[in-house]
């Protein structure tokens, strides 16, 4: 069991971080898949992981990579999803608030070429 899950959904709000007395601290993310029948998935960041959440913004595309761990207490079976990699899409890993996205270069057109009757020229 080794495969890689992911969840795919824009964010719908990212709660604060918690700090237990261990020392042991999470942040929860909460992402709405959309779709015919949209959902709310809440996603655990535990540690340093909870530093990925840092700039993310609401309505946010992003794909959360996680694994689904499972429990026992007193007879009763639980089951959270921890994740581990978080891809911010259009804002790129290092958008942070108060901060503007990098500018992108502009797209180049492709270059064009005209055709000769001359089947033997090469057009570079």
């Amino acid at each position: 069991m080794s495969e890689s899950m992911k969840l795919e959904g824009t964010v719908e709000t990212c709660l604060e971080k918690e700090t237990f007395p261990s020392g042991f601290c999470k942040r929860v993310l909460v992402l709405n898949t959309g779709g015919e029948y949209p959902q709310m998935i809440p996603v655990e960041f535990v540690k340093d992981k909870t530093d990925l959440l840092t700039g993310l913004r609401k309505g946010q595309q992003v794909t959360a990579y996680i694994n689904i761990r499972g429990n026992e207490h007193n007879g009763k079976y639980y089951a959270n999803i921890q994740g581990w990699k978080l891809d911010k899409g259009d804002a790129g890993d290092d958008f942070q608030l108060g901060q503007q996205a990098k500018p992108q270069a502009p797209a180049q057109a492709p270059a064009q070429y005209e055709e000769d009757d001359d089947s033997e020229s090469i057009p570079f």
